[in-house]
């Protein structure tokens, strides 16, 4: 039961900045493009991060596991490398006066993460919303490689202190993180198209109006104008009534 409820807290601590970031930027009514804010998107990576690395999920005694390197992929895909670098930061210096025995990992591990995610950074924003998602679990899959490929090196080295739940644990627990961020991405994506949705109606309710009222405004021109046409006419087709009336 602690298990799941650090799992939950931990998920809360990814969504939140999300739902936050929607609500303070994405929701504005005078929103005319989806320019991200970076401001916005640091403050809440580093927000998420942080709180991800404060409450760990505790696996077994002495073995945790946070949902960390997902603010770390959003931020730097969404936001750029600035926001992603900058919680990167502030993330590594939190972390070494925490775990000081696992600053090598964690070194490792994030600089594994931090190139994935700038390898994908340049064309992120065109790619199709399936793509998006593909990446998504292939940033998973290598995260679970490169900590496999460390269990190993470990195992080399200090084979007594290594067994099979090293390689089970691991395995289970970034297979849920890869799951998590493609529920983080389609989440991200999901809004981004409402928004998007949102702003096109807008655009075409303002492009209704301007039709509506030039449509009433060249009609009220056009009464008067008939009118004076109307008299015009008249006028061109009565120039000699008065010389009939002279005649006579």
């Amino acid at each position: 039961m602690e298990l799941v409820k650090d799992i939950i807290l931990q998920i809360t601590f990814v969504v939140l900045p999300i739902f936050i970031y929607h609500l303070l930027w994405l929701s504005r009514n005078n929103l005319s493009s989806l320019k991200p804010n970076k401001l916005l998107i640091t403050c809440g990576s580093i927000f998420s991060s942080v709180l991800c690395l404060i409450y760990p999920i505790e696996l077994i005694d002495g073995a945790f596991f946070t949902l960390q390197p997902i603010p770390l992929f959003t931020s730097v895909v969404y936001g750029g490398s600035i926001p992603g670098l900058l919680t990167l930061l502030t993330t590594s210096i939190y972390f070494s006066q925490l775990y000081e025995l696992g600053w090598v990992y964690f070194c490792g591990s994030i600089t594994v993460y931090i190139i994935l995610s700038l390898s994908l950074r340049s064309n992120w924003y065109s790619y199709t919303f399936k793509k998006k998602l593909n990446y998504a679990a292939i940033y998973g899959i290598s995260i679970l490689i490169f900590s496999l490929c460390t269990i190993i090196f470990v195992s080399v080295l200090y084979p007594r202190y290594v067994d099979l739940a090293n390689y089970v644990i691991p395995s289970i627990t970034i297979f849920t993180l890869t799951l998590i961020l493609i529920l983080c991405i389609y989440l991200i994506e999901y809004i981004r198209a409402n928004a998007v949705m949102r702003m096109e109606l807008m655009k075409a309710e303002k492009l209704s109006i301007v039709s509506e009222l030039a449509a009433s405004v060249a009609h009220e021109v056009r009464n008067p104008l008939t009118v004076v046409r109307g008299f015009v006419q008249l006028i061109g087709n009565s120039t000699n009534w008065p010389l009939s009336t002279v005649s006579c």
